[in-house]
């Protein structure tokens, strides 16, 4: 009795692996090959396509909107920069890129100043689209820095 319950599992499954066997080798010898047919002749072209100026102009510019507008280069010159719909930090140069982050990830904050005014900042991407320096220049990363200190001092 006790030998039969060792080996119930092994025949089982070897039976399994042996019907789907079958079963894989008639599906392959079962299948024959199609009976040749004759291919029917290509028509002959009824129009010829002259290459103009204009056609690779008009379809080379529609390439370059289409890569503008994909890339978010509003302006289309060929460059992403702040303000424009495809910009983000990862166009910054990875010095810069740490505290770019840093800024672009900062909600909107608003505080108290001293004469009981309420001042109110956007976001950090939206305090990074309205800056007018170049990514890249001293002058950016002093501003991020800027940036980030308000921040920090105000929301503490």
């Amino acid at each position: 009795m006790r030998l039969r319950a060792l080996f119930t599992r092994p025949a089982a499954l070897l039976a399994a692996g042996l019907a789907t066997a079958a079963i894989g080798i008639g599906a392959v010898a079962g299948t024959t090959a199609p009976a040749a047919t004759a291919a029917a002749p290509h028509p002959a072209p009824t129009a010829t396509i002259t290459p103009r100026a204009d056609t690779v102009v008009t379809y080379n510019d529609g390439f370059l909107n289409g890569r503008s507008d994909a890339l978010g280069d509003d302006d289309r010159d060929d460059r992403v920069e702040p303000g424009e719909t495809g910009w983000s930090c990862r166009t910054t140069p990875a010095a810069d890129l740490p505290l770019c982050l840093k800024v672009a990830s900062q909600p909107s904050y608003s505080w108290r100043a001293p004469s009981g005014a309420t001042i109110s900042n956007p976001n950090g991407r939206a305090l990074i689209a309205d800056l007018e320096v170049k990514p890249g220049t001293p002058l950016w990363t002093d501003t991020l820095r800027a940036l980030h200190a308000d921040y920090t001092e105000h929301t503490r």
